[in-house]
């Protein structure tokens, strides 16, 4: 297992125990909530402290500052104890980010959350994700996805860096006993191999 947890990329973790193999980690969205709700607590705080001082009638302003404190606390949770998992458990192939449930888990790339049985899998294929207009202004990102043996395929990765779903795919695919289809890295265009007279 040393060799799998050698080929992933730093900030990712492999756990394997009792016939699960897990991947985890978090990406930088997780720094978003983190830092959104430590500025959402403090920012609430200090108004619900200013509304207790000043202490006038109005019922409604220290309610909202409340329930903006609340929220900013959950928030804070949410990036502090959240991670993205990828796991093999039980014959079954699955994404999920947890343990709390998120108000908007699409922005975590998880595609999907039921599982997939591994014996009706053919294997794991990394591929391009479609850019937004204007093509090449920002890196491109990869999506891991299982392709089952009828043909069809399920997203369970999006928004991954070519080395990072590229290392996982493999990890997964080698613990499965699946191939895995992975797009070669090809040269940044303004890259010179060699210069001739």
């Amino acid at each position: 297992m040393a060799s799998a947890e050698a080929v992933l990329p730093e900030g990712f973790r492999l756990k394997s125990a009792s016939g699960t193999l897990t991947i985890s980690w978090r990406g930088p969205t997780h720094w978003v909530f983190l830092f959104a709700g430590a500025f959402g607590l403090a920012l609430s705080g200090l108004l619900l402290a200013g509304f207790a001082l000043t202490s006038r009638g109005s019922v409604g302003a220290p309610f909202l500052a409340g329930a903006g404190l609340f929220f900013s606390a959950y928030v804070l949770l949410v990036g502090l104890c959240n991670r993205t998992r990828i796991r093999i458990c039980e014959g079954r192939l699955q994404a999920r980010h947890g343990p709390l449930p998120c108000l908007l888990p699409s922005i975590f790339q998880v595609g999907c959350t039921k599982g997939i049985p591994i014996d009706e899998l053919e294997g794991l294929r990394v591929e391009a994700e479609p850019q937004e207009d204007p093509p090449g202004s920002d890196p491109p990102t990869y999506a891991l996805q299982a392709v089952a043996r009828d043909g069809g395929a399920e997203t369970l990765l999006t928004g991954m860096e070519l080395a990072e779903a590229r290392s996982v795919g493999r990890v997964l695919a080698d613990s499965a006993g699946l191939a895995v289809s992975v797009p070669e890295e090809t040269p940044p265009v303004g890259a010179v191999c060699g210069l001739r007279r």
